[in-house]
């Protein structure tokens, strides 16, 4: 697979959002994101930590401006690349995100900072409608459930029906519906795949 990665970095030269994203990277822990396209014949997958971020310190060291900067400036390099995917193949290509709640505690959670992300999310769900295939949340705590449903008035319908809640170590089911966007390999072993290596080579990485 080693083959179909290539690595790609933000420079403060392309576009001035991208000075957002050192104070993003430093509310978080290493690896704490990881953006891959192993495949190029499909699509990008976009993998998160949700552990591993601070939120509370995202709300006092950045403006709700400067986090959409760095969700506008990373949703747009990845249409750009889906795109560029769609136009070679002629198959309409999307991402999926997985998003890793384990281990997480409910005093992590900036009730703040998830409406700063709601409201960011339904921006790019408008702007990019064909952008995101599925959001899998995995191995979420109960509290996650209750949560997630006081911020349903915030997020968009559209964006709600792509959500899935999966344990796909403890459900087959679960590990089928990943596999319909990437294949075993390009899977990691935390989530029911073959792939050891992490974080993977990745496009864009922190």
């Amino acid at each position: 697979m080693g083959s179909n990665h290539q690595d790609y970095t933000f420079s403060h030269d392309t576009h001035p959002y991208t000075r957002s994203f050192p104070k993003l990277f430093d509310c978080c822990e290493p690896d704490f994101f990881v953006c891959y396209m192993p495949d190029q014949q499909r699509g990008i997958i976009n993998m998160i930590q949700l552990k591993q971020r601070d939120q509370h310190r995202m709300i006092k060291e950045m403006t709700e401006e400067e986090y959409f900067q760095c969700h506008l400036m990373l949703t747009e390099w990845m249409f750009q690349q889906l795109d560029h995917i769609t136009r070679r193949t002629g198959r309409l290509t999307k991402c999926i995100r997985l998003s890793d709640a384990a281990g997480m505690h409910y005093r992590q959670m900036e009730k703040q900072q998830k409406i700063r992300e709601s409201k960011a999310a339904k921006h790019m769900e408008f702007a990019y409608p064909q952008l995101l295939s599925c959001l899998f949340i995995a191995n979420a705590p109960t509290w996650v459930n209750i949560f997630f449903a006081l911020l349903k008035p915030f997020v968009p319908k559209s964006l709600l029906e792509k959500v899935r809640l999966i344990s796909p170590h403890k459900h087959t089911k679960d590990l089928e519906r990943i596999l319909e966007f990437c294949s075993r390999d390009h899977l990691a072993t935390r989530y029911g795949g073959n792939l050891q290596e992490w974080p993977p080579r990745a496009m864009v990485s922190k």
